[in-house]
């Protein structure tokens, strides 16, 4: 039985090669548990390019108490140098996002955050314009002009029985999509932790969006526009 943890950002020494650079460190840092290494590559080229291995390994322990120390410490005074977790499936690591650099993937999960961030808070703007379309009250005061064409059966029958419910169905449709997208930019090397991040980031988007979204534009429709009833008075 053999343990492995996944080493990313092994650094480039002068004569000597990445493989040596693993065996020389873990022999030196880990000798009880050590057990081998194999390297990741890009396997398409490696056969016509040897520089096409990277400085990524998935580095097999004898126990499982040297590999959680190995995967839970840091292993260079350089925090950015010998990056250390606990290796994925074979079947579940998404290989594009090995060879990402620490600086670039720090910087890569700073700017999806602030994507995200604005996703879930001004995607209220175009959810709470669909949301009004369904009081046509609020939508002649806000846009007077649109009044003939609203009063037009045919229209008014599309905007208030479907094109709310389809515009949110389309919306809802692709976000999966993009937020899976987003999460694999962010730089995670497991399918299992892209997808429950993407499904964490569809939790929030829905709470803030659908639900609390939901209510403040049908609240303050409702608050702009009284009833028919009350103006007639």
């Amino acid at each position: 039985m053999f343990i492995q943890v996944l080493i990313r950002s092994v650094p480039h020494v002068s004569g000597r090669s990445i493989s040596d650079s693993l065996e020389h460190f873990f022999q030196t840092n880990h000798p009880n548990h050590y057990l081998c290494h194999q390297l990741t590559m890009e396997r398409q080229r490696i056969l016509k390019d040897p520089k096409s291995i990277i400085s990524v390994a998935f580095v097999s322990f004898n126990s499982r108490w040297g590999a959680a120390v190995c995967a839970q410490t840091q292993q260079s005074q350089n925090p950015t140098l010998w990056l250390t977790n606990w290796a994925p499936e074979s079947r579940d690591v998404y290989w594009k996002n090995l060879s990402i650099p620490f600086v670039s993937l720090s910087i890569q999960k700073l700017v999806i955050s602030l994507l995200v961030f604005a996703l879930v808070f001004f995607y209220m703007i175009p959810i709470a314009f669909v949301q009004s379309l369904a009081n046509l009250d609020g939508l002649e005061k806000v846009a007077p002009f649109l009044k003939p064409v609203i009063e037009l059966k045919f229209i008014k029958s599309f905007l208030q029985g479907f094109l709310p419910g389809l515009a949110l169905k389309i919306f809802l449709y692709i976000l999966p999509t993009v937020l899976l997208i987003l999460s694999k930019v962010e730089g995670y090397v497991a399918l299992s932790v892209l997808e429950r991040r993407a499904v964490a980031k569809y939790y929030y988007f829905m709470l803030v969006n659908v639900f609390l979204g939901s209510i403040v534009a049908g609240t303050s429709v409702y608050f702009w526009s009284p009833p028919s009833c009350a103006r007639n008075q």
